[in-house]
């Protein structure tokens, strides 16, 4: 009685074991990047003599496989068409007829079958497979991404090659650190009115002098420079726009704008001035 028991239990484990070793490879997700091989796992858990081998995706129909293996060999004729010499067995031995499919495309995206006829038992599920195929980066995206960088490019040159040449164009101012102060020339043959606005501004945009109205505007002035510039004070009868910045330091060195604009707001005229401040005996002038 014991030992009756105790061959029953033996065979419940075993077939338990089947249907556990079954249930693992039903729904397998599998993903690979479009254009890498991939093998799709089967594995008959009855490991008897497999005679019939069906591969199958649920979505192309009963009438084609993606692998038919029957009498010992694949059966090309069976096939889908775009499956033809890009699957094979990945190897038939104890039970292992899992599917190597090359060269994957989105194309190949679905849900893989696997179904075995042995002596044993009738043809019967094996597997379950959702192969998930990750597309590759679109052509048009990386046509896209190289005129990115070339307009990247290309503007990058076009701002370097504007600001060489607003260096190579200004006129020069050259004076040594420390001294009393340098006059920043600009002058205009316009006939100027008590409406005209004349502005210097420095290379970094901030205003260094404002004269509008008949008279300077010291609000509008960046307060870097506040107190140390000065305008012909009869500049509208004179047309002397120059500039005179007082005690200039290695830090004032830049190019220097000078803009005048009519009562309607429109550039009457524009002259860059590229000022060179030498350093003091014990600083080097990077100038050049």
């Amino acid at each position: 009685m014991d030992s009756s028991l105790t061959a029953s239990l033996l065979l419940l484990s075993v077939v338990f074991m089947q249907f556990v070793s079954a249930a693992d490879q039903n729904n397998t997700p599998i993903n690979v990047k479009h254009g890498n091989d991939v093998i799709l796992p089967c594995e008959d858990p009855d490991q008897g003599e497999i005679t019939v081998i069906e591969w199958s995706r649920t979505d192309l129909g009963p009438s084609k496989f993606v692998l038919l293996y029957k009498d010992k060999k694949i059966n090309p004729e069976a096939q889908h068409p775009s499956y033809r010499n890009r699957v094979d067995l990945k190897q038939m031995d104890k039970g292992d007829v899992s599917l190597l499919l090359k060269d994957t495309t989105t194309n190949d995206i679905g849900t893989y079958e696997c179904r075995t006829t042995t002596g044993k038992h009738a043809k019967k599920l094996i597997s379950t497979v959702s192969l998930v195929v990750s597309e590759p980066f679109p052509v048009w995206a990386i046509v896209l991404l190289v005129l990115l960088v070339l307009l990247v490019l290309v503007a990058a040159a076009g701002v370097s090659f504007y600001f060489w040449l607003r260096w190579k164009l200004a006129q020069q101012v050259e004076v040594k650190a420390g001294v009393k102060s340098v006059q920043l020339p600009c002058r205009t043959t316009e006939n100027l009115d008590r409406d005209v606005r004349v502005e210097w501004r420095d290379g970094w945009n901030r205003k260094v002098h404002v004269y509008q109205n008949g008279s300077d505007q010291p609000d509008e002035q960046s307060q870097f420079y506040r107190t140390r510039t000065k305008m012909d004070g009869n500049l509208l009868k004179n047309k002397n726009l120059s500039l005179t910045l007082k005690r200039p330091t290695y830090g004032d060195r830049g190019i220097y704008s000078c803009r005048v604009y009519n009562r309607d707001g429109h550039v009457l005229m524009k002259k860059d001035i590229w000022l060179k401040v030498k350093a003091g005996t014990d600083q080097e002038d990077t100038d050049g």
